[in-house]
């Protein structure tokens, strides 16, 4: 038989798991409210999300990761590329004129604004839809 203090704790107990689990299941379907759409005035560091068309799929030098170009609902370049790594490309596949939407922390790399994928959790990937 419990005591007071055991029911009590126990009941705050659960009280935690069931507000872990729904703040869970919220923050993972409300995840925008922690990104800022991407403008290019925004400094480094900025959790961005952004959304657009993949213009262009390459793999780097090294031929380890890809490097995504992007365009906007006009068909105009946006001057932010995907930098995906190893880890996640081998779990993905992405196309031109596929529909991305990225989360993740702006960079800049040789003077090139870019945002790093390194979980394939920041990434929703609509195959041939574009805008």
């Amino acid at each position: 038989m419990l005591v007071h203090q055991e029911r009590t704790g126990l009941l705050i107990l659960a009280g935690v798991i069931f507000a872990c689990i729904i703040s869970g299941i919220f923050l993972d379907d409300h995840r925008d409210l922690f990104y800022t759409p991407y403008q290019h005035t925004l400094p480094d560091g900025t959790a961005i999300a952004i959304t657009a068309t993949v213009d262009t799929v390459s793999k780097t030098a090294t031929g380890e990761h890809l490097i995504v170009t992007l365009k906007d609902e006009h068909q105009n370049s946006i001057p932010l590329q995907i930098f995906i790594s190893n880890s996640v490309a081998h779990q993905i596949s992405i196309n031109s004129f596929d529909r991305i939407t990225a989360y993740g922390s702006l960079t800049t790399y040789r003077n090139q604004r870019e945002i790093i994928i390194s979980s394939v959790r920041n990434l929703s990937i609509t195959h041939g839809t574009g805008f």
